[in-house]
């Protein structure tokens, strides 16, 4: 009987060869602890190909003069699986915890210079996600980037690493993408470029803000009723926060050549935000929502690391030379959607927001 052309499940995972993987240093044994550690962040960096290839497809399918609204709810799934794999990733974690410090140190001298910050997997998310190589935080007078710039050459395979690194950087980026599609999202039925849409949106702003400060008002009086503090300083702490508020939704932060582009990027999440009900932002806004997901889970994920590095070793240098767990703390500070936390500061209850005059653009259209 000839054997079938079929796969089975072993053959088609390649078991064999994944089961092979393990060997740690060769000619050394492995414990029982060292094989804990190598798969668990084995499997950290088959997570990291998968968070990798769903970034590469969101940013293929927004990479675009539009985006069909059928991408929306494909994105947000696509961006719900990663958020899924980060929180699984943080829970890894309690499987290092199950060793002991002195079980870690056991075999820690075997790893040498090696190190998670060597990870070019989890640079490259970063990249794509859109964090700026000049946002990277320093370990010495390197960053993660400069440490593979300057080693590639004495590592075997480093060349191609560098280039799959590079390739990320000088691809766009998830926060690039939205970026240009938050640009181009209509606001009270206005459009980028038309005769009108700065107009348009100028009285957007300045609309919200004006409800914004009344809201304020408001509060700083029950404030100053209450107490809580002398009503010179109450008032001079709103009228800073107010001043704050109308500067950023300005864009007044930003290079003047810059302003125009980056005040309608965040009058959309705005926008999105203050009418996610209707029936045409419930998806843009479910997307916004799980963006910001997405980088609390990484923040998560991050932190976790810090905490589970200094029950293991305290706080001594890494294996790679960093500070260990200063540095993976500085990184929890990293964020890449800034206008989208950003305007979380300024929502208003629905009753509160400015009415629209398009209402209707939002709304399904019916026969």
């Amino acid at each position: 009987m000839e054997k079938s052309d079929s796969p089975t499940y072993w053959s088609y995972l390649k078991i064999k060869e994944l089961l092979s993987l393990q060997e740690g240093v060769p000619g050394t044994e492995v414990s029982t602890d060292e094989l804990n550690f190598i798969v668990i962040h084995q499997v950290y960096e088959l997570w990291f190909k998968l968070v990798i290839k769903d970034m590469q497809d969101i940013i293929d399918l927004f990479d675009g003069d539009s985006v069909d609204e059928e991408f929306i709810p494909l994105t947000v799934r696509k961006i719900e699986r990663i958020v899924t794999i980060f929180k699984l990733a943080s829970q890894h974690f309690e499987l290092m915890e199950h060793m002991a410090p002195q079980d870690f140190i056991a075999f820690r001298g075997k790893l040498g210079t090696a190190s998670g910050f060597q990870s070019y997997q989890l640079r490259i998310v970063e990249f794509l996600m859109g964090l700026a190589p000049s946002e990277m935080i320093k370990l010495g007078d390197a960053t993660p980037l400069t440490h593979f710039q300057r080693n590639a050459s004495k590592l075997v395979g480093g060349e191609e690493i560098l280039d799959k690194i590079q390739q990320s950087i000088n691809s766009k980026s998830l926060l690039d993408v939205i970026e240009e599609w938050l640009f181009r999202t209509p606001i009270d039925g206005s459009r980028p470029f038309e005769h009108e849409d700065k107009i348009t949106v100028q009285g957007f702003i300045n609309e919200y803000i004006l409800n914004f400060n009344l809201e304020q008002d408001k509060l700083r009086q029950l404030m100053i009723s209450m107490k809580t503090g002398s009503p010179e300083n109450i008032k001079n702490r709103f009228e800073e926060s107010k001043n704050s508020i109308s500067s950023y939704l300005n864009a007044k932060d930003v290079d003047e050549k810059e302003r125009s582009r980056r005040l309608r990027i965040r009058a959309a999440i705005l926008f999105i935000e203050s009418y996610q009900n209707l029936p045409l932002m419930a998806w843009p806004q479910k997307l916004i929502d799980q963006l910001v997901e997405l980088e609390e889970s990484f923040i998560i994920f991050r932190s976790r690391h810090a905490r589970m590095v200094e029950r293991m070793i305290g706080r001594r240098i890494g294996t790679g030379g960093s500070s260990g767990v200063d540095y993976l703390e500085s990184t929890t500070k990293y964020r890449i959607f800034k206008d989208i936390w950003g305007i979380r500061t300024i929502l208003l209850q629905e009753e509160v927001i400015p009415p629209l005059r398009e209402k209707n653009f939002y709304s399904f259209v019916t026969s």
